[in-house]
């Protein structure tokens, strides 16, 4: 099951303030197309999970895996590092 470091969950629940979003509200992870090189996933907030939905609850916003990228993302870990740009999600992959 995709893992969610405490960074990660201080980013997403940072954004979810700055945008002055409910405490109920989600974040969803679920197929973008490709890059040409791997596959690119969408993030974004979400209310309520579609029905298919992985529901992670890790102690801050709860996460919404959709099913398509349930397998794919099984051995993974989102994880947040400091840019230049500031923070950033960052997807990394275990095998």
């Amino acid at each position: 099951m995709l893992a969610l470091t405490p960074r990660a969950l201080a980013v997403l629940s940072d954004s979810l303030t700055d945008r002055g979003l409910p405490g109920n509200v989600g974040v969803r992870i679920s197929a973008g197309g490709s890059n040409g090189e791997s596959a690119a996933y969408q993030v974004r907030f979400a209310e309520d999970p579609a029905p298919d939905d992985l529901v992670i609850d890790s102690g801050g916003p709860r996460i919404f895996v959709a099913a398509e990228v349930v397998e794919p993302l099984d051995s993974a870990i989102l994880d947040a590092e400091e840019t230049a740009q500031g923070r950033k999600l960052v997807l990394r992959r275990l095998r």
